[in-house]
């Protein structure tokens, strides 16, 4: 079997209070959520129903918060926001997200096994990811 290659900071806390930038895509990358039409995501009954329990998932919790977001076709950008130190991981929040996703959406191996984070050190990094999020639509057109 294949040994993947841990992506994550040696000695950093994932339970931490900060902000933490996510990208989760799916299994293949399939086109589960919607398509792009004129550098804007256009989102199916699939993807609404993701963005739904994104937003609940912010009504339901007292110290993660989903801070902003985007649902592209074949993945997800999300900035998560750890309120205070977690008794739960970032790992295990995304794993929970993915799971209630994939239960609600009823596609079995929608999500790729792991997940792409970076933990957000200050403003200016913060700034530069909403505006990467923003402008994602644009570039997943042109294939750079």
């Amino acid at each position: 079997m294949k040994l993947r290659k841990n992506i994550r900071l040696k000695e950093y806390d994932y339970k931490k209070s900060g902000y933490y930038f996510i990208t989760i895509c799916t299994h293949g990358m399939k086109n589960y959520f919607g398509e792009i039409v004129d550098n804007k995501v256009i989102l199916n009954e699939k993807g609404l129903i993701l963005k739904d329990i994104i937003e609940k998932y912010n009504e339901n919790s007292l110290n993660v918060k989903n801070d902003y977001y985007q649902i592209m076709p074949n993945h997800l950008h999300i900035v998560i926001i750890l309120i205070d130190d977690n008794k739960n991981s970032i790992s295990s929040i995304v794993s929970g997200l993915k799971g209630k996703a994939t239960r609600e959406l009823r596609i079995k191996n929608l999500w790729q096994k792991s997940f792409y984070e970076r933990v957000i050190r200050d403003e200016k990094e913060y700034n530069s990811i909403i505006k990467y999020i923003n402008e994602n639509p644009f570039r997943a057109k042109y294939q750079w």
